[in-house]
């Protein structure tokens, strides 16, 4: 197979040889060029998106009993078996082929298993990451749902988004609504350009929350204050490192967003 193939590529291997890996190309809008990571910042941000879950599950607060209490419990859940499961197959793969053949593979799963001799089986990985690319889609289904219900609520959104199931007792429209568009935007839109711009909006409504956390008093807040300010530091700073043209891209939609919110503001009074 040519290095110019579109095709991904198989790791291979002669007499006395070691493993060669295709090199990664770079992410279009992503900030990475060919290679490692251009700065650990860039590595932050990595770390962020894959960890970002943890906040669907803050926003089913009305259909949980006692959400103060089982809501906290099941992020650090979440998060302690997110890290265990990323820790355990980081390590096995590095311990299989190493960080500089990781670096350079754009398929870093399917190094690490053909460098343990099974890269006949390397489908597997395909088809687990494709479960796992929709349970993303679940869980983003799941939230925004939820957010637009709470908008349309507060007057901000349609109506129609506001209504919910009989039987199940969830925003079942809002979830329809939410499904359409992302199987538009993955039909067509690049999903990996729109990770930069994604991250971009993503980092500043933690920051937002980083800053509601700080307006809590003592009997409202389940942790201290002094944990609040170094996370809305650090939402700010890597926001800030982002490529230009996700900082743009996403500082134009922020900005037409408050836009829309001020001209509704003034309509309604």
């Amino acid at each position: 197979m040519s290095p110019d193939s579109s095709s991904p590529a198989t790791p291979s291997r002669g007499r006395g040889q070691s493993w060669r890996y295709p090199p990664r190309k770079p992410c279009p809008g992503s900030g990475v060029e060919a290679g490692f990571p251009k700065d650990r910042e860039e590595s932050a941000r990595n770390w962020l998106f894959a960890f970002a879950g943890y906040s669907r599950i803050a926003t089913l607060g009305e259909e949980v009993i006692d959400p103060g209490t089982s809501i906290p419990r099941a992020i650090v859940l979440g998060l302690g078996i997110t890290l265990a499961v990323y820790t355990a197959v980081a390590v096995s793969a590095l311990l299989l082929v190493g960080p500089a053949a990781l670096s350079r593979s754009s398929a870093s799963l399917v190094t690490a298993l053909a460098g343990a001799g099974f890269g006949q089986w390397r489908w597997i990985v395909s088809v687990g990451a494709t479960f796992a690319t929709l349970g993303v889609l679940l869980s983003l289904m799941t939230g925004i749902s939820r957010m637009l219900f709470a908008m349309a609520a507060d007057h901000r959104m349609p109506s129609y988004l506001t209504r919910v199931h009989p039987v199940h007792r969830v925003p079942h429209l809002a979830e329809v609504t939410v499904g359409v568009i992302l199987v538009a935007v993955v039909l067509l839109a690049d999903l990996r350009a729109a990770i930069g711009f994604s991250s971009f909006t993503v980092l500043l409504y933690y920051a937002v929350t980083n800053i509601s956390a700080c307006t809590l008093t003592e009997q409202e807040r389940l942790y201290t204050r002094n944990l609040a300010v170094p996370g809305l530091l650090g939402c700010l700073a890597l926001a800030v490192t982002l490529p230009a043209a996700s900082v743009g891209t996403g500082s134009a939609v922020m900005l037409a967003g408050i836009s829309v919110y001020l001209a509704q503001r003034r309509r309604s009074s």
